[in-house]
């Protein structure tokens, strides 16, 4: 499980992303200043300890001229979530309720591509997304 910092760090990127799909230079130093951590060459600050979780967990990846990083992350396991006091298992389920849509494009082409007609994939689609 990735902690705050890992997770402001995927959020930064997610943000950078969302402004420039094809690729972006952040400054790790100002982007960790900003978080609030410290940062120096290598995986011994605050901020290269958060961004190495972000390595070991799949979710970024070091290439020779920076970073290659998930623009989609998996859901917190329900296994973590059951270890959290019930306030905050309450607060996470209303946050994923507001936050959480269905992509239904995406969703028509999966479906697609394993085989289901286009026309049975639209319908399916459609009701997946009006039920979210």
């Amino acid at each position: 499980m990735i902690g705050p910092t890992a997770t402001l760090i995927m959020r930064r990127f997610a943000d950078e992303f969302d402004r420039e799909p094809d690729g972006f230079v952040i400054d790790l130093a100002h982007t960790a200043s900003t978080m609030g951590v410290s940062f120096s060459k290598g995986a011994s600050s605050p901020f290269g300890k958060a961004l190495h979780r972000c390595v070991m967990f799949g979710l970024a990846q070091p290439t020779p001229d920076g970073f290659v990083v998930r623009r989609k992350l998996p859901n917190v396991a329900q296994r973590h979530l059951n270890r959290l006091p019930d306030d905050v298992q309450q607060a996470h389920y209303e946050w994923a309720r507001r936050t959480i849509r269905l992509d239904r494009r995406e969703i028509e082409q999966q479906l697609i591509e394993l085989g289901v007609t286009p026309t049975a994939a639209a319908r399916a689609s459609e009701a997946a997304a009006l039920a979210s």
